[in-house]
């Protein structure tokens, strides 16, 4: 069965879509060969939360092609004046992120602990299941250091993603030095817009 013969939009749907195909782009923005089958239109970050980090979020690689998957890439910077913990790594780096809606998912390859379960058939998509280990991580982060990292969208399982909007949102927890005992805490996300050629 194509995965493409799916027409129901699992997100929220944002006006119409382009019809056609559309051409993909490399990071400098000059066009390629591959051939697009999504695009990541716009990225929507939430306020930055009351945190001594600083979150951002970029497109990196804006159209996903049978060679490779769209991605962002997300920073933090400690703007404080003391080093700082930031955690759980995976989950404020979106390396194993599943929207809301639970149609997309977010991986990247730093502390890749997900099975080797992506594939390509008209998409990128997850063809089983998102696993990893118990062990949980922090970024260490000295005053005005940044951490960065990317991580590609795929659609989950069965369906390809359509035209509308995905959110993603993440729990984050900063402590300072070693030995500190108090953590700050809050939320954070953004909305990936994605355009299909369907």
């Amino acid at each position: 069965m194509k995965r493409r013969s799916v027409l129901a939009a699992t997100g929220i749907l944002l006006g119409t879509v382009d019809t056609g195909c559309l051409v993909s782009e490399n990071r400098d923005g000059n066009s390629g060969n591959e051939t697009a089958y999504l695009r990541i239109r716009n990225v929507a970050p939430d306020s930055v939360p009351l945190l001594p980090a600083t979150p951002a979020v970029s497109v990196a690689d804006r159209e996903g092609t049978a060679a490779a998957p769209a991605s962002i890439a997300i920073r933090w910077r400690n703007d404080g004046e003391e080093s700082i913990r930031l955690g759980e790594a995976r989950s404020v780096s979106f390396q194993t992120a599943q929207s809301d809606e639970g149609s997309a998912y977010l991986l990247g390859d730093r502390w890749r602990e997900w099975d080797d379960t992506v594939d390509f058939e008209d998409c990128w998509f997850v063809s089983g299941t998102v696993g990893g280990d118990a062990e949980s991580r922090t970024i260490e982060l000295t005053p005005g250091e940044t951490f960065e990292a990317e991580s590609r969208l795929y659609a989950n399982d069965n369906e390809c993603l359509t035209g509308g909007a995905y959110r993603f949102r993440t729990s984050v927890s900063v402590r300072g030095p070693p030995g500190a005992e108090h953590a700050e805490r809050g939320d954070w996300g953004f909305v990936l817009e994605v355009e299909t050629e369907r």
